[in-house]
Order: structure tokens, then C-alpha cells, then sequence
């Protein structure tokens, strides 16, 4: 073999053996990313049935960053957003759920947190507050996800003064529009998809306040000239009843547990589905990134009672589309 060809052979395996190294060197010194918990307010760790808390991966990554977030929330539901607004329920007895975070670098090193959420059974407050003989802020809007322009309407009548009574409330549209009153309407124009988040601060006659917030997502569709809409499909699972109301409590509610699918849905070829939102016809909505089954629990009062359970998917370039399915629920009989 000629020196020449020695050289060229060194030179490669050289090469290889560098690569290597550069490899295995960045899996061996990357370090692992940190999963930290917030909950805002710190109030809600904990507090009477039905508890609405928001949970915030406040995770780092100090050479890298975070591709993905898991959310367990110890009674069978998951998530994967950054943010998330949770409602724990407890019926008989005081139950703890051990809420885990779990986050993944882009080097797929990974880390694991939990924070513990207590309950008390009854029909307490779920809303945003701020201590004691605070008032309660409550944010009820009528969609939180849509096509630009979006019209949002949002309505502050379910709040509570606590020691007093709300005499003030202020809006903050998160694209620096501001509002006042109980009940407020705003647009959404960006130029390109955003996300707003929108904060509510009540104050009482006791010039205490509370507030509350949530998240409005806005979609900007491009490039659809040729694209067919998504299809919107889904399943229902066969009601479970969690909770049996004793016929001489009238005012306690059944409680029932019904898990919705919406793999069935699809988008046009070559594009995804982003955002699944679901209206579950009592007044609550849910908004996930992906197909997994959602499980929603309802509360029946009467004998029976019809809730038409809606779901609008989102593709990839802000297309929609949209389908209902009535769900009966009976009260359930005693054998």
C-alpha cells in the first residue's frame, strides 16, 4: 500500500473516530432538564369540590430545551400542554391527588416532579380567588379557540364577592385592549395565529380582589386555496355512574363519568390536526393538541337531562370543522 493511500485510510478513520467522540460526548455531558410546577394562584392546593386549579410547567433545560411535557393527573386524565386548567372533584371524602409532571429535553433526557392537590368533598367554590373573605373570579367564555376575526364573548356573573360584593370588574385581552363590566365582548385580528391570554380582577365593596385567568387561541388559515376541510368525528363510551345521589338528598346531584374519542377525526392528505375543542354541553369546554380520549364528568339533578356534546377540530392551516352528538343521562335505578 502506498504511503499516499495510508494517509487517505487514516484520514477516515480519523474522521470516524472524531465523529464519535462528538457524538457520545454530547449524550455524556448533556445535562438533564428540571420539571418545576407552578399553580397559580398557590391558594388552590387546596379547597372544596369541585376544584379548578392551573397548573404551569415552569421546567427548564440549562443546555437545551424542553420537546416535550406530560401531565398526570391521578384520576385517570392526562395532558400535554404547557399550561393546563384541571377540575378535581371529591364526593364522600377528602382525596389527594399526586398531580406528575414529567418533561423531555431535545437530547431525550427527561425529569419528573409532583405536586399534591387536596380536595374536600361538597360544592364549594371552583373559581380563582385570593385568600380568605376574598372574592372569587370566574371566567366564562364562550369559546377559547376560532378563526380570526374571533368574537369572544366572556362573562364575569359567575364570580362571588367573598366578604362583600363585586362592584368592579376588569377585563385585559392579552393583545393590550382592556374592558370593564360583568359581561364583555372583544375581536381578535392578529396578522398571524397567536395566543392571548385573557385575565379577569374583581373587586368587592371591600376593595379586595381576586381574579382569574385562561388562554384564547386565535388561527390565521394560509395556503388553503386547495385544501379540504378536516372531518370531525367522534365516539362515546357507555355512561359510568361514580357517584349515586340518595333519593332524600334532592339537591345532591349523581355524578357520572363518560370518555369521548376522537380518533375517528382526520385531516386532509398531507396535513395534521392541532387542536381538538370540546364543548361538553354543561357549560364546560376542553381544549386538547391531540386525538387521545378525553373522560368529562357530569352532574344529573333531574330524572334525566340531554346534553349535546360538541367537538370542532383545527388542521394545520387553521381549517375547521364541527359535529354534535346528544348524550342522555338517567338517573340510575336501585335494584
Amino acid at each position: 500500500m502506498s504511503q499516499v493511500a495510508r494517509w487517505i485510510r487514516l484520514g477516515y478513520l480519523g474522521a470516524l473516530v472524531l465523529s464519535l467522540l462528538l457524538f457520545c460526548g454530547c449524550a455524556l455531558f448533556n445535562q438533564a432538564p428540571t420539571a418545576e410546577i407552578t399553580v397559580v394562584p398557590p391558594s388552590r392546593l387546596s379547597g372544596t369540590s369541585p376544584l379548578t386549579v392551573t397548573l404551569t410547567s415552569s421546567s427548564s433545560d440549562p443546555d437545551g430545551e424542553i420537546t416535550t411535557t406530560s401531565w398526570d393527573f391521578d384520576d385517570e386524565t392526562t395532558s400535554e400542554d404547557e399550561t393546563v386548567v384541571h377540575k378535581f372533584y371529591a364526593v364522600t371524602e377528602t382525596k389527594r391527588y399526586n398531580v406528575k409532571l414529567t418533561v423531555v429535553d431535545d437530547d431525550f433526557a427527561s425529569d419528573s416532579t409532583t405536586q399534591t392537590i387536596e380536595v374536600l368533598p361538597g360544592d364549594g367554590d371552583d373559581g380563582g380567588g385570593g385568600g380568605p373573605g376574598a372574592p372569587v373570579a370566574r371566567i366564562v367564555a364562550d369559546r377559547v379557540i376560532g378563526v380570526a376575526p374571533l368574537a369572544v364573548s366572556f362573562d364575569a356573573g359567575t364570580s362571588e364577592g367573598g366578604a362583600g360584593s363585586i362592584v368592579e370588574c376588569d377585563w385585559h385581552f392579552g393583545d393590550d385592549e382592556t374592558g370593564t363590566g360583568v359581561v364583555v365582548s372583544h375581536t381578535y385580528t392578529p396578522e398571524a395565529t397567536d395566543e392571548f391570554v385573557v385575565t379577569l380582577s374583581v373587586w368587592n365593596s371591600e376593595r379586595v380582589m381576586g381574579w382569574d385567568q385562561v388562554k384564547v387561541i386565535v388561527l390565521v388559515p394560509t395556503d388553503v386555496a386547495d385544501d379540504e376541510v378536516p372531518v370531525a368525528e367522534f365516539s362515546t363510551s357507555d355512561p359510568l355512574v361514580i357517584f349515586n345521589a340518595p333519593d332524600n338528598q334532592a339537591e345532591t346531584p349523581s355524578l357520572y363519568q363518560v370518555t369521548f374519542d376522537p380518533g375517528s377525526s382526520y385531516a386532509d392528505a398531507g396535513h395534521s390536526i392541532d387542536y381538538y375543542a370540546w364543548d361538553f354541553g354543561d357549560g364546560e369546554t376542553q381544549l386538547e393538541t391531540t386525538e387521545r380520549e378525553v373522560t368529562h364528568t357530569y352532574k344529573l339533578l333531574g330524572s334525566a337531562w340531554t346534553f349535546a356534546v360538541r367537538l370542532t377540530v383545527y388542521d394545520d392551516h387553521g381549517l375547521e370543522a364541527t359535529t354534535t352528538t346528544n348524550l342522555t343521562l338517567e338517573q340510575p335505578v336501585d335494584e
